[in-house]
């Protein structure tokens, strides 16, 4: 196995970027057109917007996989010389056996997450109930945030101050570390199902041991980085069309696009960087490994 560190995975996945939009660049620039064109969506009269923008996602989540899969196929080629659906075509621009693997693995994690996620938030209702019960001020404070608009804002505040707050921490921050962990132990499945050709859920999670603190830290970058790059994209172009005499919805739709434009065009090379080179580290050869480095 050769050695995958915090710090090779994060290279990796900053130097995926380029390597992707190199190789797998179609795929890429059709993601990036519909993830724009979901979000100006919203411009359209109220029946046909929630349509169009159903639509869209839907759309823009095929594309994405399509854009995983032709990086996956590019990274895992060599292991598959003669295997005819490891072979990239069209940029990417391709759908097989690979994509469908990978589209898969998408909802089995998902749903387990989600499952995950739900019995925490339960326990965090339960305890919030609880300390609201027994504490009158925080009762009254539930009461006004029915009310809407600044005054439940404030009563929201009001109630987070108290010991309310201090419950919800408690069980929200570990909750929210438990489902990243989580997350990054189970985020092989989709490269290993298109290595492989099979969806096992406890390979994956025993293939990530051992690599757990590269794969978590590795995605919390990846998703900070993506965060920042869209909303800095996002809030400079708000600063620089504040003359501009049109709409503030058609304003804030096209902030929205260009945003949801920029994220797709990082984040996927990003994710699929890091997990290629954790897989590959893994499965012991450095100078495949090395390319993601």
């Amino acid at each position: 196995m050769a050695a995958v560190t915090v710090g090779g995975a994060i290279r990796a996945s900053f130097g995926n970027v380029p390597t992707a939009w190199r190789r797998s660049g179609p795929a890429l620039f059709a993601l990036v057109v519909a993830a724009g064109a979901t979000q100006l969506a919203r411009l359209a009269p109220p029946p046909q917007s929630a349509l169009l923008a159903l639509l869209g996602g839907l759309i823009q989540q095929m594309l994405q996989i399509m854009a995983i899969g032709a990086i996956y196929r590019v990274a895992l080629v060599p292991y598959h010389p003669r295997d005819p659906d490891y072979r990239v075509d069209s940029g990417g621009i391709q759908w097989s056996g690979i994509e469908w693997r990978v589209l898969a693995s998408g909802p089995l994690v998902g749903l387990l997450v989600g499952f995950i996620g739900f019995l925490l938030a339960v326990v965090w209702g339960i305890a919030l109930g609880a300390t609201v019960g027994a504490a009158g001020g925080d009762l009254s404070a539930l009461q006004e945030m029915r009310r809407g608009g600044l005054a439940s804002l404030q009563a929201f505040v009001r109630l987070m101050s108290g010991p309310a707050g201090i419950i919800s921490a408690l069980v929200l921050f570990p909750s929210l570390v438990l489902l990243t962990w989580l997350g990054g132990r189970l985020s092989l499945l989709a490269i290993r199902a298109a290595d492989t050709a099979t969806l096992d859920m406890g390979a994956a999670w025993r293939l990530s041991r051992g690599v757990t603190w590269a794969l978590v830290v590795g995605l919390v970058v990846t998703f900070i980085v993506t965060l920042a790059a869209s909303s800095l994209t996002g809030g400079a172009l708000g600063l620089a069309a504040a003359a501009v005499p049109a709409p503030a919805a058609a304003k804030a739709a096209v902030y929205a696009s260009v945003g949801g434009m920029i994220a797709a065009a990082i984040r996927v090379p990003l994710v699929t960087g890091l997990l290629s080179y954790v897989y590959l580290g893994l499965k012991g050869d450095v100078a495949i490994a090395d390319t993601f480095a």
